[in-house]
């Protein structure tokens, strides 16, 4: 928030005793406050991606909302196992979101099968690339970047209004993730090897 935000909350709360001691509470609330509004946004991203293909899965972000790798995936029945698109939390929890392609590769630091060939993830990789610009991947991720910035960190006012606002947020993320699987049928429909 920025300071003449903080110091109108102030200000409000200093009304009245009543108005302060709402105040303190909603703040020491605050952690149980953002889990249940990324809870229901979950709720929301199911049904804006529900078509009757893609199988969501939110589990991470109803069970442990603000945890590191929290977030949610999207797969297709046709897809092999293990491909994936999500959009995840990094190591630091809820102050660092990312979306791209699951499909790992062989590294030691990720020995979790199923593994893709690097022609198949360099082939995902370039695909997004051209649809959703610029990217990185990792051993985990075949093609990833950050979300926006005004919404990768759910713990500043903006991306905490978006997620309560649900729409626009949720339209960059159908966007992006439609996207991301467009590029994954191209590489799928062309054959390139797993």
């Amino acid at each position: 928030m920025q300071k003449i935000e903080i110091d109108a909350v102030i200000a409000a709360a200093r009304k009245s005793p009543e108005f302060m001691h709402s105040a303190l509470r909603v703040g020491l609330a605050f952690g149980e406050l953002r889990n249940a509004v990324i809870r229901d946004f979950a709720d929301e991203i199911i049904v804006a991606l529900n078509d009757g293909v893609r199988v969501v899965d939110v589990r991470a972000w109803r069970e442990r909302p603000t945890a590191s790798y929290a977030g949610f995936t999207v797969r297709h029945p046709g897809w092999p196992s293990g491909l994936e698109v999500a959009v995840e939390a990094q190591s630091g929890g809820v102050n660092d979101y990312i979306l791209g392609v699951v499909a790992r590769n062989r590294a030691k630091r990720d020995n979790k099968p199923p593994f893709f060939s690097e022609e198949f993830r360099n082939a995902v990789s370039k695909a997004a690339t051209t649809r959703l610009g610029g990217g990185s991947s990792t051993a985990g991720w075949a093609w990833y970047q950050y979300v926006d910035k005004e919404w990768r960190n759910f713990s500043t006012a903006t991306a905490l209004d978006a997620l309560v606002e649900k729409n626009q947020l949720i339209n960059y993320l159908v966007t992006k993730i439609t996207m991301m699987e467009e590029a994954i049928a191209e590489v799928l429909a062309v054959g390139v090897a797993m």
